[in-house]
């Protein structure tokens, strides 16, 4: 149920991601996004200070030199097709993607249907991901889910190898 906003975040969660996969997900976000988050910085271990990380070329390069640590941004403007798909929040990590998302009105058949599309698009990009709930602040029915993202991918996110 993607309508009902009960205040959670429910986050998807692509990890056992090689640095290049990481990097993939990411770029493919930003790439057909905006970022919507009002001035997102990273701390910059080596110069010891805030850098804004839209002003970062390669952000995950950064990360996995050990420059950055895990950085979040939600990002608006994601269409598959012709449907706009609601904000979302990728938070990026050395070894995985999650992707969060606010549920609500805006949510409706036809961007949920989007939404899922776009996740087999990343599972594509990145095969050795496994999708699963995020343990920080999962999916409210998380079988389900992987049952109906299954329909779109042909896999089960839990078992991919």
């Amino acid at each position: 149920n993607f309508c009902d906003d009960d205040g959670s975040l429910p986050t998807v969660e692509l990890d056992q991601l090689n640095p290049e996969s990481v990097g993939k997900l990411y770029r493919f976000i930003r790439e057909r996004g905006h970022c919507v988050s009002e001035s997102p910085t990273v701390w910059d271990d080596k110069e010891q200070s805030d850098v804004p990380l839209m002003s970062l070329g390669d952000p995950c390069a950064w990360l996995h030199q050990g420059r950055i640590d895990s950085f979040h941004c939600c990002f608006g403007g994601i269409s598959k097709g012709d449907t706009s798909i609601p904000d979302l929040g990728i938070f990026v990590f050395k070894d995985c993607v999650q992707i969060d998302f606010r549920m609500g009105r805006e949510w409706n058949p036809t961007n949920v249907d989007a939404f899922f599309r776009l996740l087999a698009d990343l599972k594509a990009l990145a095969p050795e991901a496994r999708i699963k709930s995020a343990e920080s602040e999962g999916l409210m029915d998380e079988a389900s889910f992987l049952r109906a993202l299954r329909l779109y991918s042909g896999e089960d996110g839990r078992t991919i190898a």
